[in-house]
């Protein structure tokens, strides 16, 4: 837009003034005049943008021209005036003084007339140009800022707002608005409607919502306009210069110019980006036009891409929908054919645990089996489905591989016994034990193989083996775990292993009719190993077995705990002849390495003949029950082999559910079941490990019904399906505990108003207020020593609920249907808010589970809070007089660590580093001595804190090591008689 330069003259002589104005108003330069400093410092603070100041050196008053041209030009808002100096001394000093101080020229009074008009004509074109650079740059950079919010902002309103904001106010102009052509429902003419507006006395972009909708290009006279910008061209007009029928519309809006750029999308006319100027009826300049016409253009390609995004937006959103449909479906579906098979199962697993004729416990076990079929039939369906959603996520925690094998082992070793298959495991000697990762799908694809394996061999055995491979991964250390399970059974035949592990596919038809299925867990195993950077794979020969492998990427966690098998025994027994007899090749080797790496001494049979004629009086035999020429003659044979007094320590091998029936006189030392645990193995040949009668009425019960003497709890069931709630009470009761039931969660927190309670079983979804509401209500409002340990309980099984459940501060969690196993362990893991009424059998869990998140550092977490073998090595060295040696010696360290502590939190008020480093070295050392690992291992951590003078750090450590040490006071007071004895 064309600009009208401004004046003003600053001298005290009127004539001057007067000439000054005549010689340049004839140019249609505005001119402003002042006869003082003082009041052309009043004249810019209210107009700052003149373009020329021709000021007069000499004025009357406290400003003088040099003071008011120092003002002039130290102002950001005048700075950029042009100043030529007025004076009638020609003297260089002054010109020198002049220029110095910001002036574009000095002119010496009385001046010519033609020399004067060229010399301000000068300034005001340099002036105009600059302006025109400035205005000019600062259009290039809001179209550049406009066009980065067209290309980056992801809501395309608010791009679209803030490029006509930004254009606005770059343009100084009245209004900024965007228009949109379409064609009118009803009248089918060509209409254009407001989409957005930016107005200059609101400073804001708004949505469209005017009365300009709908209007017709032809109604209004604008129908020339219509064909200019259809076809891509630019309307930049003085609306005076209009054809009188194209005028009115724009009168109307008291527009003096208007600048229309037409806006494109893939060729075809979308619309117009409008520009209106009431003030000046001066179109836009040239240069200008082409700025904002490619602007115009940006905005077509972003319409163009938010059409774009709109329609694959929707798209997505309908597939989600439709997912998520399908997710709340079967979550739905799990929830409710959960609730029922919780019933069988619980009400099954509690009639298995009653006498029962042959016949009623076949009958019982048969609708089990049914009901843990079709457990496994839903889970299988909602991990694909998982799977499909992408929706399936790792956990990333440390655990004991040996445990995890362990547990899948134990899941499916009663249905190997039934067929009397061998079970055996074995880890490289070189492998770590503990790693990082998700443990429970690495249990579950290993489960899935086991049970596979089972399902498919009717006889021999079934291996499993593990070894790594370290690999370097971003400096961490990361190992390859390979895992192999191999079995004896019908094998696959080749054309089939191609179709192995897509879903719903089995090898034939037939094997579906015969062994049943989903044909789910393998493709779902598959997966998982690809989640975790593995693989799965297969080698296999029909009537000679498969070979199934998987490899997982794991990290190697930084606190390993040991194997048994690195622990060698003592001094009396390394050394020692062990005597073998298995007629299973795989088992005799495995035990055979196992007890070398004990540092003993084995010899191997495949018989009881071969047994005896290999006996050389051994300490121990380790014998499988079911050896083709077992005996009982034999057995007592081979007992008189002995090197010991009476006979050697029997330890039988057998099979989850068989009888470890020895002759009578024989009583077995300890029992193995199949597969041959380590640290059980280590148990039984140091004593350690009690002969249990696996042969119970009907079968090997899954309860310890004196679990609730030996670990009491205060327990209150939160369950609103009466099935559920008679199920679990029931359950609790044959577990030695009487629990208390309540409905709902508004009940829970009445009951614990009235009581306190050590453990809450809390249903997650029930009516008035639901599990994880009444949870964090628990977690805010009460104290923290009277917070119970919080169970969830649901047969949701959306991803996430686990995480949500542990969000709300519940600590653990366990699906429906329950399984006692699990119930079992959960409740061993909780802790009695108060030792006051604990029993002798107090029980160590090697962790506090009261809070939702451990207060241990993770390298300590992992350490047990008392490991009693340190007590027991020195009971068994001072011999009879041990126990009452060791009460002393445990009551002198509890009266000696809390004098330790009390003095340690003096030291720590003081900032005494180098007394708390000694104070935890010497409680380090006595705690490690008494086995308390965990107070030992924080005591470490403390001493460290100290040498660096790390004060916060020691602050946090000390409430944490006074925490540590009332647990391991308190199961010292409780367990030291029953450990040693008393």
């Amino acid at each position: 837009m064309s600009h009208t330069p401004k004046v003003l003259v600053v001298d005290d002589d009127p004539a001057i003034r007067s000439i000054v104005r005549r010689l340049l108003e004839r140019y249609n330069f505005t001119i402003v005049t002042a006869s003082t400093g003082d009041e052309a410092l009043a004249r810019l603070k209210q107009e700052p943008d003149f373009d020329l100041l021709l000021l007069d050196i000499v004025l009357p008053g406290e400003t003088n021209g040099f003071d008011l041209l120092k003002a002039v030009k130290s102002s950001p808002l005048t700075d950029k005036i042009r100043v030529i100096m007025l004076s009638a001394m020609d003297d260089v000093s002054e010109k020198v003084k002049a220029f110095s101080s910001g002036a574009a020229d000095y002119i010496v009074k009385p001046f010519e007339a033609a020399e004067f008009v060229a010399r301000a004509e000068t300034q005001i074109r340099l002036k105009t140009a600059e302006r025109r650079l400035l205005q000019q740059s600062r259009l290039l950079q809001s179209v550049a800022q406009a066009a980065s919010y067209l290309l980056t902002e992801s809501d395309f309103t608010a791009a679209v707002k803030n490029t006509l904001s930004v254009l606005g106010t770059a343009l100084a102009v009245d209004r900024v608005s965007l228009y949109r052509n379409h064609v009118h429902p009803d009248s089918g003419k060509e209409v254009f409607s407001l989409q957005f507006e930016w107005q200059k006395e609101t400073g804001t972009a708004v949505a469209g919502a005017d009365e300009r909708q709908n209007l017709s290009w032809s109604d209004l006279g604008l129908a020339g306009w219509y064909d200019a910008l259809s076809e891509g061209v630019v309307v930049n007009t003085a609306v005076s210069r209009l054809p009188a029928a194209e005028q009115k519309f724009w009168q109307n809006r008291q527009v003096g110019a208007v600048l229309a750029l037409p806006v494109m999308v893939e060729k075809q006319f979308w619309g117009f980006l409008c520009l209106e100027n009431r003030r000046s009826d001066q179109p836009w300049p040239v240069e200008q036009e082409a700025i904002l016409n490619t602007l115009a253009a940006s905005i077509g390609g972003a319409l163009a891409r938010h059409q774009m995004n709109r329609a694959l937006a929707q798209a997505h959103q309908e597939a989600m929908v439709a997912n998520q449909a399908k997710s709340q479906f079967l979550a739905n579906m799990s929830h409710e054919l959960r609730t029922p098979l919780n019933a069988v199962i619980g009400m099954t697993g509690l009639l298995l645990d009653t006498p029962l004729n042959a016949e009623q416990q076949d009958f019982v076990e048969t609708i089990r089996t049914s009901a843990d079929i079709l457990l496994t039939i839903i889970n299988d369906i909602l991990d694909f489905s998982k799977i499909e959603a992408q929706k399936l996520e790792l956990e990333n925690l440390p655990f004991y591989l040996p445990d995890v094998i362990e547990e899948a082992f134990d899941m499916i070793a009663a249905s190997a016994g039934q067929k009397g298959l061998d079970l055996a495991y074995l880890m490289a000697d070189d492998l770590p034990t503990t790693f990082v990762g998700d443990a429970s799908r690495l249990r579950q694809i290993i489960l899935n193989l086991l049970s596979n394996a089972v399902k498919f061999t009717q006889q021999g055995e079934i291996v499993l083996s593990v070894e790594g491979k370290t690999i370097s991964s971003d400096g961490q250390n990361r190992v390859d775990l390979r895992f192999a399970v191999r079995d004896t059974g019908i094998g696959i035949p080749p054309d089939k292993l191609k179709t192995l592990f897509e879903p719903f596919r089995q090898v034939d038809a037939s094997t579906t009719r015969r062994y049943g299925g989903t044909g789910l867990g393998l493709a779902i195993s598959k997966h998982l190993c690809r989640l975790m950077g593995g693989d799965m794979w297969v080698e296999s020969q029909p009537e000679r077995g498969s070979i199934f492998h998987f490899s997982v990427v794991v990290d190697v966690s930084d606190h390993q705990k040991p194997h048994p098998l690195n622990q060698p025994l003592s001094d009396t027994l390394r050394g020692r002849e062990v005597l073998i007899i298995d007629d299973n090749q795989t088992t005799r080797q495995l035990l055979h390495r196992y007890t070398e790496r004990l540092g003993l001494k084995p010899r191997t049979a495949a018989s009881l003949q071969e047994g005896i004629a290999q006996a050389n009086r051994p300490h121990w035999v380790l014998v499988d029950m079911q050896l083709p020429d077992m005996d009982e003659d034999l057995l007592r044979q081979l007992a008189n082999h002995s090197a010991q007094a009476d006979r050697p320590a029997i330890i039988p091998l057998i099979s989850v559910g068989q009888r470890a029936a020895l002759p009578p006189g024989l009583e077995p030392a300890a029992v193995l079941t199949r597969p041959i645990k380590p640290a059980y193995l280590v148990k039984a040949l140091t004593g350690q490990l009690e002969a249990v009668d696996e042969s119970r009425t009907n079968g090997h019960s899954i309860f310890d019904s004196q679990l609730g003497q030996k670990h009491p709890l205060r327990i209150l069931v939160a369950e609103d399906n009466t099935v559920n709630q008679k199920v679990l009470l029931k359950v609790l009761e044959r577990f030695g505990y009487r629990a208390d039931a309540v409905g709902n969660g508004l009940e829970v927190l009445d009951a614990l108003m009235r009581q306190p309670y050590d453990v809450i079983l809390m249903d997650v979804q029930m009516a008035e207020m639901d599990g994880l509401e009444t949870t964090r209500i628990i977690r805010q409002q009460w104290p923290l020593d009277r917070q119970p340990y919080i169970v969830a309980m649901t047969a949701m099984a959306l991803p996430g609920d686990r995480e949500a459940c542990l969000a709300a501060g519940m600590n653990d969690y366990i699906s429906k249907p329950v399984r006692f196993d699990e119930l079992m362990s959960v409740l061993r893991r909780v802790q009695p808010l108060s030792t006051a009424d604990v029993p002798a059998s107090y029980l160590v869990t090697g962790k506090d589970s009261r809070t939702p998140t451990s207060p241990f550092p993770a390298e300590v977490a992992s350490e047990p809070t008392l490991d009693f073998g340190p007590l027991r090595e020195l009971q068994e060295i001072v011999g009879p007089a041990g126990q009452e040696l060791l009460l002393d010696l445990s009551n002198t360290y509890l009266r000696d660590s809390a004098q330790v502590l009390k003095a340690m939190g003096e030291e720590i008020k003081t900032h005494n580093f180098r007394e708390i480093e000694r104070l935890a070295h010497n409680l380090k050392s006595s705690s490690g001595q008494l086995g308390a690992r965990r107070l030992s291992a924080l005591c470490l951590k403390m001493e460290t804190a100290a040498q660096e003078d790390q004060l916060e750090e020691i602050q946090a450590l000390y409430s944490t090591l006074v925490e540590e040490f009332h647990q391991v006071r308190s199961i010292l007071t409780t367990r030291i008689p029953e450990v040693l004895g008393g």
